[in-house]
């Protein structure tokens, strides 16, 4: 089996998780979600992934097994950690026009740039 397809999740949105299913189901492997936020957040975090974890399913499709994990406040750090053994990444962003507002301190376009596995940024305004 090849690595994960890794999800950054940002917020419950379902269009990235499923895409993130899609291709996970094309490379025959698993999906690890990923939700970062510090200790102080961790009730809402939680609630972020519960809610990711009650959409994990395909409607036409034979879902691939799907794992959920709150981690610390790093989220760079931890997105590029996980991409070094993933088959792919997928993030959300706030919105479409990520690409063309590309900073040094924004999380996608510095993991666009250096993760070590392909990146698909999903706008979220886009993801339904």
């Amino acid at each position: 089996m090849t690595g994960p397809v890794v999800v950054g999740a940002r917020s419950a949105r379902p269009g990235v998780l499923r895409l993130a299913m899609r291709e996970a189901l094309a490379r025959r492997t698993y999906v690890r979600v990923v939700h970062c936020c510090p200790p102080s957040a961790t009730p809402t975090g939680q609630a972020t992934l519960d809610d990711l974890r009650r959409q994990a399913h395909l409607d036409d499709h034979l879902s691939p097994p799907v794992c959920f994990e709150l981690s610390g406040p790093r989220v760079v750090d931890v997105l590029e950690r996980a991409a070094r053994s993933a088959s792919a990444l997928v993030l959300g962003c706030t919105d479409s026009r990520w690409f063309t507002e590309l900073r040094p301190d924004d999380v996608v376009a510095r993991l666009a740039r250096h993760a070590d596995s392909p990146v698909t940024v999903v706008p979220e305004d886009c993801a339904t």
